[in-house]
């Protein structure tokens, strides 16, 4: 299955992404699980999340992560501390990928549709407005994105995607913005690309 894993390297962030189709449950080995996750493993009844928990771990494997992966109390997905390094991951509805890198990120991948028109007031910001181009759908799944990656990142809970969390400016595929956290507003950095279909988001803290 190794071959299907598609790798996108960020050098400038430390960070590694990688990514794959959902394949059918019986396509996964469940020999990829460390024994700390096979309770999680078992409790899980509907095959949809068997598949993106399965997949998620594969990619991990895949990446030579010698640990199994555990959630901080905020949801976070984490890594063993003494490998000091950090994860995130996300799903869409055909895809799973997971980031794996030296300090804190937020992963989020999408695919683009045009249902998000309908929802557009519910997160975008009038000033985030600017960024508005001829394919609006692409350019809203693109700002939702970055907000869910900046969401992932941040340890505050119930924080608003339209007010709280704010993209204010773009040199080229990198967006800066900012976000409400636990201490304050916070700057955001957010490599944000596409491909094919598929729209990435990898954010970083920027202050």
């Amino acid at each position: 299955m190794s071959s299907t894993i598609n790798v996108i390297q960020l050098t400038n962030e430390g960070c590694l992404i990688v990514y794959d189709k959902k394949h059918t449950l019986n396509s996964y080995s469940e020999k990829v699980l460390f024994i700390e996750e096979t309770t999680k493993w078992n409790e899980i009844q509907h095959e949809a999340r068997k598949v993106e928990f399965i997949g998620i771990r594969t990619l991990r494997n895949f990446c030579g992560i010698d640990s199994a992966i555990f959630y901080s109390p905020s949801g976070k997905p984490t890594l063993d501390p003494a490998l000091q390094k950090e994860i995130s991951i996300s799903h869409s509805r055909h895809f799973c990928a997971l980031a794996y890198g030296d300090s804190e990120l937020g992963l989020d991948i999408e695919e683009i549709n045009e249902r998000i028109l309908k929802v557009q007031s519910k997160f975008i910001h009038e000033k985030e407005r600017s960024f508005f181009r001829e394919d609006l759908a692409t350019v809203l799944t693109k700002l939702w994105c970055m907000k869910e990656a900046m969401f992932k990142l941040n340890n505050r809970k119930g924080i608003d995607f339209k007010t709280e969390m704010l993209v204010e400016s773009n040199d080229g595929d990198v967006y800066f913005g900012k976000m409400l956290c636990e201490d304050g507003w916070r700057k955001t950095k957010m490599h944000c690309f596409q491909v094919d279909m598929l729209i990435f988001c990898l954010c970083t803290y920027f202050d």
